[in-house]
């Protein structure tokens, strides 16, 4: 009986219990589904040289990954941009975000990423003799366009060396930038280097910053951005294609919609290779007076010019070093590899040798963006001028 009389108030309590319980289960799943924003760090494997692909979403081990490249998996040179991308979703509208980047400039006392650059940086691509460089799609297989896009200008680091700054000097405008899909750059931004590492450290990372305003709509958007390989043509030799292990690497350090792991990608020191090149002169033939002297290189690699010299003296040292510089021409190449011929004769073309003797020509190369330079030494090819042959003629008989 008593069970009966507190019946309706006991289904009372049980109502008003389920409908707790329904409002807690409503609030958890609304909870869940609303996914907070999200940044993966990927980077491209472009195939072996043997089995190239292009850098678009591939699926599997190729193409856009979000881990490593080993020696297998990608085929760089030392002057190339490494691709980079940063893929955010879930982003809240109209609102600006700092993205801060860690990246490698010295590993194991090499130099291994010295800069960014733009994220498609793969020619020349003749080297690896399978004709143009891959494509580069920074957006494959999101749901971002690929128009319109904002582009922020990377300043140069302070620390480079005269040759690395040079090289970063003949890097058009351009490929000096950090790319976004689906946002803006603000006008003003973070100072971009919060600190340019330690170029005479072991083991150093440079870490910059910047701000992008997402569109009104949020949702998602793509950063992508390159890590230009340090030429050991740059750096007194001191590269990171010649250590073992995997020497250069990019890392997504944070941003201010929350915290990014530990997101850290490398790249094989097997993977990045060095063209080298290699100057020869063409021995020239046994000249007589007031002829012009001429000379032509072969260059094995690569574009650029060819410095043309003639001197008048090569010394007893070893190896020779000439001197006394008579002539000199400079010649551009054509193609990747080329022969040149610099003509000319002294004095700017001018005068030709008037007395019986020897000289010396040198050809130095340039290098070009991937292509370290060369030199033929001196010795290698030298010339000589003799006098004209004067025939006789009989004189008339009396």
């Amino acid at each position: 009986m008593t069970l009966r009389a507190n019946a309706p108030r006991a289904k009372r309590r049980w109502t008003a219990l389920l409908a707790a319980v329904s409002l807690l289960i409503g609030l958890t799943t609304t909870t869940v589904l609303a996914a907070p924003p999200g940044i993966s760090l990927e980077q491209c494997r472009n195939g072996s040289a043997a089995s190239p692909n292009d850098c678009e979403d591939l699926g599997g081990s190729a193409g856009w990954v979000n881990g490593n490249v080993g020696a297998s998996q990608g085929h760089l040179l030392e002057g190339y941009s490494i691709p980079y991308r940063a893929l955010m979703n879930n982003l809240p509208a109209n609102t600006n975000i700092t993205v801060t980047l860690g990246y490698d400039i010295t590993h194991s006392g090499a130099h291994a990423i010295d800069y960014l650059t733009h994220y498609d940086r793969l020619e020349p691509h003749g080297f690896f003799g399978h004709g143009d460089a891959e494509d580069v799609f920074p957006v494959s297989g999101t749901s971002v366009s690929a128009t319109p896009f904002a582009t922020l200008a990377i300043p140069e680091p302070s620390n480079l060396s005269a040759d690395a700054s040079a090289g970063w000097a003949n890097i058009p405008a351009e490929q000096k930038v950090i790319t976004l899909f689906g946002g803006t750059f603000p006008a003003s931004q973070p100072t971009f280097y919060v600190t340019e590492g330690d170029i005479n450290a072991s083991q150093s990372e440079a870490r910059v910053q910047f701000t992008f305003l997402t569109d009104s709509d949020g949702g998602s958007a793509v950063l992508a951005w390159g890590g230009h390989i340090a030429r050991g043509d740059h750096w007194d030799g001191d590269s990171a294609s010649a250590i073992s292990g995997s020497p250069y690497h990019m890392r997504l350090k944070a941003w201010t919609l929350g915290n990014v792991g530990n997101q850290d990608r490398s790249l094989s020191a097997g993977a990045v290779q060095v063209e080298t090149s290699t100057t020869t002169t063409q021995p020239s033939a046994q000249l007589t007076f007031s002829v012009a002297l001429n000379d032509r290189a072969d260059v094995s690699a690569g574009g650029g010019t060819v410095e043309f010299n003639l001197w008048s003296t090569k010394s007893a040292d070893t190896p020779p070093v000439c001197s006394g510089l008579l002539y000199t021409e400079t010649v551009a190449l054509s193609g990747g590899s080329a022969t040149t011929t610099g003509t000319g004769s002294f004095g700017s073309n001018v005068v030709a040798p008037t007395s019986a003797t020897t000289y010396y020509w040198t050809a130095d190369y340039s290098g070009d963006d991937t292509t370290e330079p060369s030199s033929s030494p001196c010795g290698a090819e030298s010339v000589t001028v003799t006098p004209p042959t004067i025939g006789l003629v009989p004189a008339p008989a009396p």
